[in-house]
């Protein structure tokens, strides 16, 4: 290397970490007003199919600007489920199923197993819901305890699995086209 080439190296690179370990003013942020608590709309469970019979559970995913599945689901203590499918699911509108006494039995042990009682009740915790991101809404009441969760993002891998489980035994299912 000639040696006014190796100089004018060595002045450019002591220059630029100079500059590098400079220190930096960071940029301020505005102050943004609060946001304010989201009003979701939870969806209204279907009258129950018969005189004492209760809503066990509901699940739902809200739509994005994508291709995000949209429906809503309920399940009774009689075993009726009622499902709305409304955008990329197989089932588009209403359907009926009958759930047998130890589907309905799996549902719950896997919310107990997933520690469904103990989770949060939103997620992201500060409630601050990513816009292209689908709510995932999901309820259950088991005796005395009844809990909603609403999951945008950041959930634990505990209640994904469990959600993902859930879609599962919707569809071993038989669903047959009701009457909304």
């Amino acid at each position: 290397m000639p040696a006014k080439f190796s100089q004018y190296l060595a002045w450019a690179l002591g220059d630029c970490s100079v500059a590098a370990c400079a220190p930096r003013q960071m940029p301020t942020t505005p102050n943004l007003p609060e946001q304010a608590q989201p009003e979701i709309e939870i969806p209204e469970a279907p009258e129950p199919p018969s005189a004492g019979v209760r809503l066990l559970a509901s699940f739902s995913k809200s739509p994005c600007f994508g291709r995000c599945p949209a429906f809503e689901v309920w399940i009774y203590s009689d075993g009726t489920v009622i499902w709305c499918g409304e955008a990329y699911v197989e089932r588009i509108g209403n359907f009926k199923a009958q759930a047998p006494p130890d589907w309905l039995e799996a549902w719950q042990r896997a919310a107990d197993s997933a520690g469904y009682w103990n989770l949060q009740d939103w997620y992201p915790a500060d409630r601050r819901l990513l816009q292209d991101v689908p709510l995932t809404v999901s309820y259950l009441k088991h005796g005395k305890k009844e809990r909603r969760i609403v999951n945008n993002a950041d959930a634990p891998p505990a209640l994904l699995r469990l959600e993902k489980y859930w879609m599962e035994k919707l569809e071993e299912l038989q669903w047959t086209r009701s009457e909304p």
